[in-house]
C-alpha cells in the first residue's frame, strides 16, 4: 500500500509541473503572437550634413520612423515636441539636398523608413521665434493614421548655438 501511495503523490507532482510549464509556455507563445501583431515604429533623431566635395553643408537635424514591427503602419506625423507637449510644425519642406524628406502620409511595410529634415538654423529659429532662448529637451514624435503615438529619445537643444552653428 506504502507503494501505491508514493506512486500516487509523484504522479500528483508530475502532472502539477507539467501544467505549471503548460501554462507558461501558452503565455509566452500568446505574449509573442500579441508582439507581432502590434503595431510598432523606432523614432529616432539625428545630424545629417550634406557634402559638397570637399566642403560640408549646413547641418540639419533628421527625424526617423522605421517600422520595427510586421503590420503595416501609415505614418501621418513626424515632428518634435517641446516639454509643454505642444509641437513644432515644419512649414517648409525639402529636407537635406539631395534626399527629400518623406511625403505623408507614407504607408511603411516591415523595415522602411520615412524621414524629414530640417536645419539647424531654421529649427533654432522657430525655438527663438516661441521665446524659447534657453537649453531644452524635444522630443522626437511620430503618429500614424489610427491614433498611435510613437516618442524617441530626447535631444538637448540650445536655439541660440543651432543658430550660431549655421552662420559658421
Amino acid at each position: 500500500m506504502m507503494a501505491w501511495a508514493t506512486y500516487s503523490a509523484v504522479k500528483d507532482v508530475v502532472l502539477f509541473l507539467v501544467a505549471i510549464y503548460a501554462a507558461i509556455l501558452s503565455t509566452v507563445n500568446f505574449r509573442q503572437a500579441a508582439r507581432k501583431e502590434r503595431r510598432s515604429i523606432r523614432v529616432s533623431a539625428s545630424t545629417a550634413m550634406p557634402t559638397y566635395g570637399p566642403a560640408l553643408g549646413p547641418p540639419f537635424a533628421r527625424l526617423e520612423a522605421v517600422n520595427d514591427g510586421h503590420r503595416t503602419v501609415t505614418v501621418s506625423l513626424l515632428t518634435w515636441q517641446l516639454p509643454d507637449k505642444s509641437r513644432l510644425v515644419q512649414l517648409h519642406r525639402g529636407g537635406v539636398p539631395g534626399m527629400p524628406d518623406t511625403e505623408l502620409p507614407a504607408r511603411l511595410t516591415e523595415g522602411e523608413v520615412a524621414h524629414v529634415s530640417i536645419s539647424y538654423a531654421d529649427l533654432g529659429g522657430a525655438l527663438l521665434g516661441r521665446g524659447i532662448t534657453t537649453k531644452i529637451k524635444l522630443v522626437p514624435v511620430c503618429e500614424d493614421t489610427v491614433g498611435g503615438r510613437y516618442i524617441g529619445k530626447e535631444w538637448d537643444v540650445d536655439p541660440h548655438e543651432f543658430v550660431r552653428m549655421t552662420n559658421v
